[in-house]
């Protein structure tokens, strides 16, 4: 399969041209065993919230951060926290990339139960991902480029929308012999070979994984970390990337995905299960020595939004300046939230929400 990196790439068409018994070797099936049961562990975590929204916000936005930090857009969870209380005039170049790779993350959910894993989905993803010239697939030839050295060249744009049909009915095939997270592996692969936008396909790639477990229910919400195992391991998952393009080396590709699954599910799973303790033991600590204060929604409100500030919190809980000043007077004198200014702003932080994010 070795080409020239100057040239489009001749992509095959899915499925791989490979026996199942080539793949299916018993180092391969426990690691399946191992995703696939990681994956329900989280799962059943979620399951266990009554408010969904904050699975929507925090550990989603942790993808975001760490996906952006993959293309060279560095930012930190907090920072991120900060910029969306923000007006958008205000907010960090940087923070504001991860903000919108959340909003790609939550309308991609949106859209799987109507239109599923279809261009139309992958096309609104990439909007909300670049809102300038977004949205559509790639007019004019590109390269990857390793320093001045062309280490890649794509398919050329007119093959680009027999591609994407052929991934996408790939990605809908119910009859492979494969086990789902096999599929999930070898569609990501083929997403970034084809490469069919100018700019933004490692970020929708990493979505699109995400949001085919979600529509192989393996997971009820899009809330897989995977990007921070790829930034840890991004030499290796480059090479990989490169092995199967250039020696049909799809073997240790997948296992590197399914490893990739099997150890984020957990990173996820523990996060989660930080925030809701701490979750819990805010609630009884409000209840016994704040009860004047008290209410599920103040609760609700210093968890889903980390950082807040008066203004904000006043307008998310339909309360007054002065009531929401108060809140945030008394939870920062307790110790339970510090602040800082930011900007024009004073913002009120989760001490210990945070803390779990940074673990």
């Amino acid at each position: 399969m070795t080409s020239d990196p100057k040239q489009p790439f001749k992509l095959p068409l899915l499925p791989p041209q490979f026996k199942t018994e080539e793949i299916i070797t018993k180092e391969l099936v426990q690691l399946l065993i191992k995703a696939n049961s990681s994956l329900a562990e989280l799962n059943g975590t979620c399951r266990a919230i009554s408010n969904p929204y904050i699975l929507l916000n925090i550990p989603m936005l942790q993808e975001s951060v760490a996906s952006s930090e993959i293309e060279g857009i560095h930012t930190t969870v907090e920072t991120a926290l900060e910029e969306q209380v923000k007006a958008v005039g205000e907010q960090d170049p940087a923070g504001k990339e991860a903000l919108r790779y959340r909003e790609a993350i939550n309308s991609g959910f949106a859209a799987l139960d109507k239109y599923s894993l279809s261009t139309r989905t992958i096309l609104s993803i990439h909007e909300k991902l670049m809102p300038q010239g977004g949205g559509k697939f790639k007019q004019q030839q590109n390269q990857i480029a390793k320093g001045s050295k062309i280490i890649y060249t794509p398919p050329a744009p007119p093959d680009i929308n027999e591609l994407m049909s052929n991934w996408e009915k790939y990605a809908h095939a119910e009859d492979e012999g494969f086990d789902p997270l096999i599929r999930v592996a070898i569609c990501h692969y083929q997403f970034e070979a084809i490469h069919p936008f100018s700019d933004g396909n490692g970020r929708a790639g990493r979505i699109l994984m995400v949001l085919q477990i979600v529509k192989d229910k393996l997971l009820d919400f899009p809330i897989l970390y995977l990007s921070g195992y790829l930034n840890r391991h991004r030499d290796e998952y480059y090479r990989l990337l490169s092995s199967v393009t250039n020696d049909g080396k799809w073997i240790d590709f997948i296992k590197f995905m399914l490893q990739a699954i099997h150890e984020q599910a957990q990173v996820t799973k523990d996060v989660i299960f930080k925030m809701m303790s701490e979750r819990n033991k805010l609630k009884k600590k409000l209840r016994k020595d704040f009860n004047s204060i008290y209410s599920p929604d103040l609760l609700d409100h210093i968890f889903n939004f980390p950082v807040t500030y008066p203004t904000f919190m006043a307008e998310k809980m339909e309360i007054t300046y002065q009531t929401a000043s108060k809140y945030l007077s008394t939870l920062e004198g307790a110790g339970i939230l510090a602040k800082k200014k930011s900007g024009r702003h004073i913002l009120y932080y989760n001490v210990k929400l945070l803390a779990c994010l940074r673990t």
